[in-house]
């Protein structure tokens, strides 16, 4: 603020140490720069030199900045034909100048002083008559042996081209496009994503369209130890170069204890890439996250996550795959869309089996059954889950039977039902990633490759039990939204809980009339159920405001089955509960379906609903 920056000019004229050296003259006419603050006002003191300042809040840690050294000494000593090793001991040195520099008057460094230094910590003083000695033993020893061609060792050893595109292959023309315009702009994009989100495909779109020559490299099946020295190695080759290549590392994906040092080698390689002109396309399943970042200096934008196919995207794959231009077309791109919840991987596979069909008109069949390749691919997407320990795969088996997206404390409550899981909060980062997908800020879901794991691998009754505890969970968390309504009410319907349904349901019956459209959004699903009968046959008040709730979101969402839902909120409000408040019931569901007047009523419904409000 301009307060702020008056106080900021204060110091400056009235520290003693500061203020003599910003009172030594310039040439004839100029003034000091005491003088020049004198005169300046709050405003233009403001102006000039506080929002001129290139503010760097977020700085690698010395760690990264070390690291970037120590690479940086490794090429340069690589060219001088030195060892890793015999390098690496300029490093305390050059650090220690960098120190002493730092609290001259003066600051000033320069390239004799550091090829002074690293000469002098790479020399080796031996006697002349042992150094004749060892010149005598190089001659003979080069003459006893053949003429050899010498090797270059250089990027090429562990990186090839980019892959081809798999085929069929959706363009993907609206996310590669984003994906372009932030590799534009941070010359790095990061595409995050869970198993079979077709992160390495968009990858390879991104770097066709954005041109020029990459670098492919493959971490899938390596080891930490190998994924770290493929890191180094790639950073001392952009240290070494004039202009750094630009590199499209596929399947990062670290975890455990190594995470943190892979992700700090990531961020240096980052670093001297940008520094040398080059760019980075990283394909991962983990969330990168804040620590990156800031050593690497990118901006959250930089991270971007995989997203599902749009049914444009899969109308594509299903007429590459040779599917007409006709009514099934828009048919089965619904089907798909549906079955698959458009994840990447079991699009694919129910393409083919639609393909192999020769993509028939779709029948009843093709609607509810999922395809045996549906099953295969998240069978076989889920032995990966044997790499995990029985708490994670618990844990995972529980969100399983979670309809909407959820929060990490929902999650740690979650874990903690009888029999509890422990550290679930540590456990739920763990899987962040390859198996559970960011949506949003706060909110996560699922990966489609988990769809209904705890139904193929429990049984019912332990299904229903985990349903309620899982509902009741979510209902002992802070800052409940309509998303916690939603996922509470369907877990009640779907154990025919009433109990469970009856607070959510006062809440949402005493909400402000206006809330009502937004709650119709969120509570869509309600009104799937019109053919059912009373939802709580065992609990009378709880199916009327059950029905009530219904009939709102109807009429709300001015849905053609409104009328229906009419008719049985007042079928449900006739029946008896108890006498002192049967009445108020009975004028309550009248009241509102009369005010209702978007909603066409049967006349003999209305003309009921009238008398009773009457």
């Amino acid at each position: 603020t301009t307060q702020q920056s008056e106080h900021l000019k204060a110091f400056l004229l009235s520290d003693a140490s500061i203020s003599e050296r910003l009172a030594t003259a310039f040439t004839e006419g100029i003034p000091s720069l005491v003088e020049y603050l004198r005169q300046l006002s709050p405003e233009l003191f403001h102006s000039e030199f506080i929002c001129r300042i290139q503010w760097l809040p977020q700085q690698p840690d010395v760690d990264v900045i070390r690291e970037i050294v120590r690479v940086r000494l490794h090429a340069y000593g690589e060219g001088k034909h030195l060892l890793p090793r015999d390098s690496e001991r300029g490093l305390t040195p050059l650090f220690e100048h960098v120190a002493h520099v730092a609290i001259r008057q003066r600051r000033l460094l320069t390239r004799e002083d550091f090829r002074v230094l690293f000469d002098d910590s790479t020399r080796v003083n031996v006697p002349v008559s042992q150094y004749n000695q060892m010149q005598a033993a190089v001659a003979l020893l080069q003459s006893a042996l053949p003429s050899v061609a010498q090797v270059n060792f250089s990027i090429a050893d562990n990186t090839t081209a980019i892959p081809d595109l798999p085929i069929p292959c959706a363009l993907r023309t609206e996310s590669v496009t984003a994906l372009a315009t932030c590799v534009s702009e941070h010359r790095f994009v990061a595409i995050q994503g869970s198993t079979g989100k077709g992160k390495s495909t968009l990858a390879k779109l991104l770097a066709r369209k954005l041109g020029g020559n990459w670098f492919w490299t493959s971490f899938a099946d390596r080891s930490p130890p190998q994924i770290s020295e493929e890191l180094y190695r790639l950073a001392r080759h952009a240290a070494a170069q004039p202009h750094a290549p630009s590199l499209l590392l596929d399947d990062f994906n670290p975890k455990g204890s190594d995470l943190s040092l892979l992700l700090q080698r990531l961020a240096v390689l980052s670093r001297l890439t940008f520094e040398g002109g080059g760019r980075m396309i990283v394909t991962t399943q983990r969330l990168l996250g804040e620590a990156f970042l800031r050593q690497s200096n990118l901006p959250p934008q930089a991270l971007q996550q995989a997203t599902a196919f749009r049914e444009e995207e899969i109308q594509e794959l299903c007429v590459q795959s040779g599917c007409p231009h006709d009514e099934r077309l828009a048919s089965w791109v619904k089907i798909i869309s549906s079955q698959t919840g458009r994840h990447p991987q079991l699009v694919h596979a129910r393409v083919k089996v639609a393909s192999r069909r020769g993509w028939p008109m779709p029948t009843g069949t093709d609607v509810l059954e999922i395809p045996q390749e549906i099953s295969d691919e998240r069978r076989l997407a889920r032995q990966l889950l044997q790499e995990l320990d029985d708490s994670e795969v618990e844990l995972l088996y529980r969100l399983s039977l979670a309809s909407q997206p959820f929060r990490k404390d929902q999650v740690v409550a979650v874990g903690e039902i009888a029999p509890p899981i422990t550290r679930p909060g540590d456990k739920f980062d763990a899987l962040v990633g390859p198996w559970i997908e960011p949506v949003g800020k706060r909110y996560f879901r699922l990966s489609q490759l988990l769809a209904r794991i705890a139904e193929d691998n429990w049984t019912p009754g332990r299904v229903r039990t985990m349903r309620i505890e899982y509902a009741r969970a979510i209902h002992c968390t802070q800052d409940r939204t309509l998303l916690e309504a939603s996922e509470i009410l369907l877990q009640s319907v779907l154990t025919n809980e009433a109990g469970l349904a009856g607070p959510v349901l006062a809440s949402l019956i005493s909400a402000p009339v206006k809330s009502r459209g937004i709650i119709a959004q969120s509570l869509d699903w309600i009104l799937l159920l019109a053919e059912a009968t009373s939802i709580f046959p065992d609990d009378q008040f709880v199916s009327f405001m059950f029905a009530l709730v219904q009939f709102r979101v109807a009429a709300a969402s001015q849905a053609a089955s409104a009328a229906t839902f009419a008719e049985r909120l007042f079928k449900e409000a006739s029946k008896t509960i108890a006498p002192e408040i049967d009445n108020y019931r009975a004028m309550g569901a009248a009241a509102d379906i009369v005010l209702a007047t978007r909603v066409l009523v049967a006349p003999q419904l209305l003309l009921e609903a009238w008398l009773t409000v009457g």
